[in-house]
């Protein structure tokens, strides 16, 4: 009898030795090995894993965080914004209203952002700014379409109301109508002004 357990036991160490090799191989870890000599084995899960956008051939761990190297978690992709019309347009500061020819409707969301360009409201003095001047409250005459307000770019849709625009617009117009542009100051007041201001103009309908 004490044999038989002596080769019963040879035996459990054997296929325990074959079990860790397969396992091994597999690509799984040993957790323990018993007294007889029998493995307990924990095969890996595989991880769900997310492909970026931008790389369809790269996989990466829905798991995974800053800590781990090479690793970036990539957010849910949006729809890229896209424009239903862009353009360039330079707004001279010695004209009144200058239309732009591009029309708002209903619902569109527009931006104007500066792109180049400054002006100034009275060429004899010195320095020219950029596209916000800023508070002038000495300008209350009712020929200012913005009172108050200095040689600003400033813009209005149709014949609505005008509306600053400085270094950047961005909004859902109340408005209808084309888009025109000019420097915040008196008609009557041009004619000594000098420079201009250009700017991208965006629609999304």
């Amino acid at each position: 009898m004490e044999e038989k357990s002596k080769d019963s036991r040879v035996l459990y160490i054997i296929i325990g030795f074959l079990l860790a090799v397969i396992v091994f191989l597999a690509g799984g870890r040993l957790r323990e090995v018993n007294p007889f000599g029998i493995a307990k084995i924990e095969f890996p899960t595989e991880t769900p894993i997310v492909t970026s956008a931008s790389s369809m051939n790269t996989p990466i761990a829905l798991n995974a965080t800053a800590s781990q190297p090479g690793v970036s978690v990539v957010p849910p992709t949006l729809t890229p914004l896209f424009w239903s019309e862009e353009i360039e347009f330079t707004v001279q500061s010695n004209q009144p209203w200058q239309n732009t020819n591009v029309e708002i409707r209903q619902g569109d969301f527009l931006e104007i952002v500066y792109v180049s360009g400054e002006w100034t409201g009275r060429s004899s003095s010195p320095g020219f700014s950029g596209p916000d001047f800023g508070a002038s409250p000495g300008n209350t005459d009712e020929c200012y379409p913005i009172r108050g307000e200095g040689s600003s770019l400033i813009g209005k849709i149709g014949n609505g109301q005008p509306f600053k625009v400085g270094y950047q617009y961005v909004g859902n117009p109340r408005d209808t109508g084309f888009l025109f542009l000019r420097m915040n100051d008196c008609d009557k007041l041009l004619f000594d002004n000098a420079g201009s201001i250009t700017v991208a103009i965006r629609v999304r309908r």
